[in-house]
């Protein structure tokens, strides 16, 4: 599974303007939200260029992007300060669209739901012609006090529910948790910047400097002292405290 996602405007184009924020600012970090999200499932996600505007580059012929399964494009709307809510645009071309149901239904809880609507927007439309699917968010309205207090608030939270609903209805796995790996004797370790020297040695208490913590070194010894866990390093002969070392 392949998902390519798409900040609207930018590259000399702010989009709507409301309550202090610009749309192509806003769909930038939104984007980067979902991007984050989306790495805890088994997905590969690419992010359009954020320093071009995807709707410019159809318009003249520099669109270009390798083969996805789906492409999402972020916007904000704006109307008259009142008009609120959330809706998502599929094309005329689009057979299904319990994705982008789900997407709103899991919105539903911050912003009212306008639904699933339907129009040839540019740069879907392209997506939709080169044999991929794709769908336009409305977050919400950037000229909508209410509704820009509820984003700021809850942003992490609202790219949650969108990488839900995406993950969800493309049946997207969710990863592993990876293993957590304990410092143990004959560990190979690296010493994080900013540790300090341990254990019983004139050099207690002192920086290590950034030429050992470069180096891999391996744990000889462990042992508790004054109650901080501490490994003894074979290479420089010194404590150093194992909150201090990641395993490699």
């Amino acid at each position: 599974m392949k998902i390519l996602l798409i900040s609207g405007h930018g590259a000399g184009d702010c989009g709507a303007i409301g309550n202090g924020y610009k749309e192509a600012d806003l769909t930038r970090e939104l984007v980067k939200l979902i991007d984050n999200e989306l790495k805890y499932y088994e997905v590969d996600v690419d992010i359009y260029d954020q320093k071009r505007n995807a709707y410019k580059d159809v318009k003249n012929g520099t669109f270009h992007i390798k083969k996805y399964d789906y492409v999402f494009e972020v916007h904000f709307n704006a109307y008259d300060k009142k008009a609120h809510g959330t809706e998502i645009w599929v094309t005329k071309l689009e057979n299904g669209i319990s994705v982008e149901q789900e997407i709103v239904k899991n919105l539903s809880q911050y912003f009212t739901n306008r639904g699933v609507k339907r129009e040839n927007f540019a740069v879907i439309y392209k997506c939709k012609k080169l044999g991929i699917s794709g769908a336009l968010l409305e977050t919400c309205f950037i000229d909508n006090a209410s509704d820009m207090k509820i984003y700021q608030t809850k942003k992490k939270d609202i790219a949650k529910a969108i990488a839900i609903g995406i993950a969800e209805k493309w049946g997207l796995k969710k990863k592993a948790a990876p293993t957590i790996k304990t410092v143990q004797v004959n560990s190979k370790v690296k010493i994080k910047s900013g540790a300090v020297y341990g254990g019983l040695a004139s050099t207690r208490g002192k920086k290590v400097p950034e030429s050992v913590i470069e180096r891999i070194h391996t744990v000889k010894k462990l042992q508790t002292n004054k109650g901080v866990q501490e490994a003894l390093l074979k290479e420089i002969n010194s404590w150093v405290a194992v909150s201090s070392l990641t395993v490699i």
